[in-house]
């Protein structure tokens, strides 16, 4: 098939899909190099077709994480301002636990062990002092507490 052929085939399926002729290009280029679940991910619109397109020079393995990265960013972000949204609410100076996070903290076993640096840290601008904690990073804390 000639290059103009291809064009004008392109051309037509992006009219019909109505997306641009790029995306087509996009997706005719992640249904040969990325992984299965990147394609079912960008197909059921969990991620963009341009991220799962930037993704597609890594090996399967990497795209995997990659994806696992930004389902788990995009659940804590949703969580988090969840969170937030409920905080600023109430302006409550009370915190949705007992505990403080210097209670976290405290003793020897959380602060001399390895497993902390498994817990991602992010700051956000908001009122008050409070920390969010994901239930992975809560079950890390009570392992090293046993």
């Amino acid at each position: 098939m000639s290059n103009l052929t291809k064009v004008n085939v392109r051309s037509q399926i992006a009219i019909e899909a109505g997306v641009s002729t790029g995306n087509v290009t996009k997706f005719e280029q992640l249904m040969k190099t990325a992984h299965p679940k990147v394609q079912q991910a960008a197909q059921a619109g969990e991620i963009s077709l341009h991220k799962a397109w930037r993704w597609r020079d890594l090996s399967p393995e990497e795209q995997l994480n990659e994806l696992h990265l930004d389902q788990a960013k995009k659940g804590t972000k949703r969580t988090v301002r969840q969170l937030i949204r409920t905080h600023v609410e109430k302006r409550s100076p009370t915190p949705p636990t007992p505990r403080t996070l210097g209670d976290l903290l405290r003793g020897s076993a959380i602060a001399e062990s390895r497993e902390l640096d498994s817990i991602a840290v992010i700051v956000i601008n908001v009122p008050g002092s409070i920390a969010f904690l994901t239930q992975g990073a809560m079950q890390t804390f009570g392992a090293l507490e046993e």
